[in-house]
């Protein structure tokens, strides 16, 4: 919630310094806020990937190991 608050900041921002020379650098700055977070949320989003399905292949290791017996 709070996330999406701060973007609706960003864009009130924007649309106050329309015709602005600080605008382009503004844009700049909010940018490279949104990638910064982008590429951290990935990051998180891949590692939970990863654990979620090494613990699946944990389970499916055992299920086999039960079987083979």
């Amino acid at each position: 919630m709070q996330e999406l608050l701060e973007m609706i900041e960003d864009l009130e921002t924007i649309q106050t310094l329309t015709m602005h020379p600080a605008l382009e650098e503004t844009i700049k700055r909010i940018l490279q806020k949104y990638e910064e977070r982008k590429d951290d949320l990935e990051a998180e989003m891949e590692r939970q990937y990863e654990m979620e399905f090494a613990g699946v292949t944990r389970l499916l290791d055992k299920r086999w190991e039960k079987t083979a017996i």
